[in-house]
């Protein structure tokens, strides 16, 4: 994730000797020459495809992003392009990719850019910072990439392998260890071979300073970091010490209705903005069936007969856990409630709309229990392969 959107740059001070900054700056470039990953966007000066990249690569692996880099740009190569297209065909090509507000910034930036500058990227890294979703850290990238502006840059990574370097023992989420880092950004970056350098640093940050065991032996500038020469690159960074995350449960029905189910559209803002999803009601675990029908009654106006229940699944979000318990329903009687978008889809269909991953994995069952049997009585039916999902809730 971007760091805050901020003009203050770091104070002017020396975080190493001018000598080693030089030996710094010329290892970390050969050794980029040599070693650099060979990456579709570094193919290019494009700013638009700079900054496409760099934001599906927040909070994301390199190996993840490289397909949804390719299909992205097939079908947004321009910033005007990805500024007309509907928001529902943007999150269907981001699907799967998670952290969807990044989707939903980069169509809004899109379109002031295609309104404010023509559809043409500033090379200015204040004016990058004024669109929605670009902080700091990705303007410096897009303006030192695309237009070899001297811009520092501070990724996730990079606080990780800038803490390691200055030896800081202390949380990186403070205000002052942040401009720390800022500052050092500024002092090592060189005044030529801009592109090359930070690039080299999201390398060694990706690569070879990882979180957990760092390939210190690999590093091409170990030698001159003060967590190294001291023996504790291991405890670096510092965890802040984080709470337990609230963990939050939801039924989800699979609603069937002749061959075809109920989906509904979430608000555009919010949690998974603008995604398609399942009817959801929150549950305890000691609701029982009957309850969780009458929820579903009352919050979306249909009355269903529960067939089937499915195995539990599990999914971390940023600030809680969410555990899902799919159950395949069969439509009754009601309409749905206005209180969102609703509609019946055919499950041919269902590639059409944009899903959360959570919401794909339900509903891969769904050919599996489309045509579950119709029975007079309502039963439930867990795998009994596997007893230790037979939820207090399941039971009931």
């Amino acid at each position: 994730m971007d760091l805050p959107k901020t003009s203050k740059r770091g104070e002017s001070q020396t975080y190493l000797p001018e000598p080693d900054v030089a030996s710094f700056r010329k290892r970390l470039l050969h050794w980029y020459q040599r070693e650099g990953r060979r990456l579709p966007w570094r193919q290019t000066q494009d700013p638009y495809r700079i900054w496409v990249s760099e934001v599906m690569l927040q909070q994301t692996q390199v190996a993840t992003v490289l397909p949804y880099y390719q299909r992205f740009l097939k079908a947004f190569p321009t910033v005007k392009a990805l500024a007309h297209a509907p928001l529902q065909r943007v999150l269907k090509l981001w699907e799967g990719l998670g952290y969807y507000a990044r989707a939903r910034n980069l169509h809004r930036a899109a379109q002031q850019a295609a309104k404010e500058w023509k559809g043409k990227l500033p090379a200015d890294p204040d004016l990058l910072q004024t669109l929605p979703g670009v902080g700091r850290s990705t303007a410096g990238a897009i303006a030192s990439l695309a237009f070899g502006k001297r811009a520092p840059i501070l990724d996730g990574n990079l606080r990780r392998v800038f803490a390691r370097l200055l030896a800081i023992e202390t949380p990186l989420n403070s205000l002052s260890v942040l401009q720390q880092l800022w500052g050092f950004s500024e002092q090592i970056l060189p005044r030529d071979r801009v592109a090359d350098f930070n690039q080299a640093l999201m390398d060694l940050g990706g690569t070879i300073c990882a979180p957990r065991k760092p390939s210190c032996l690999l590093c091409p500038v170990h030698d001159l970091c003060q967590a190294y020469r001291i023996g504790i690159q291991g405890r670096i960074p510092v965890s802040p010490g984080r709470k337990a995350l609230p963990h939050r449960r939801v039924a989800v029905a699979m609603i069937l209705r002749d061959n075809q189910i109920l989906i509904t559209k979430r608000a555009e803002q919010g949690l998974l903005g603008g995604l398609w999803g399942l009817p959801e009601v929150p549950i305890s675990k000691q609701n029982n069936l009957q309850e969780t029908k009458q929820a579903l009654l009352d919050l979306w106006g249909i009355e269903v007969k529960i067939a089937q229940a499915i195995k539990p699944l599990d999914h971390t979000f940023t600030h809680f856990k969410m555990t899902y318990y799919p159950l395949v329903c069969h439509y009754i009687s009601g309409t749905p409630k206005a209180r969102t978008i609703c509609r019946w889809a055919a499950p041919q269909d269902l590639s059409n709309f944009p899903f959360s991953a959570a919401t794909l994995r339900i509903l891969a069952h769904l050919p599996t229990f489309a045509q579950v049997d119709r029975g007079p009585a309502e039963h439930i039916s867990i795998a009994a392969e596997e007893p230790h999902h037979l939820t207090p809730f399941l039971l009931k």
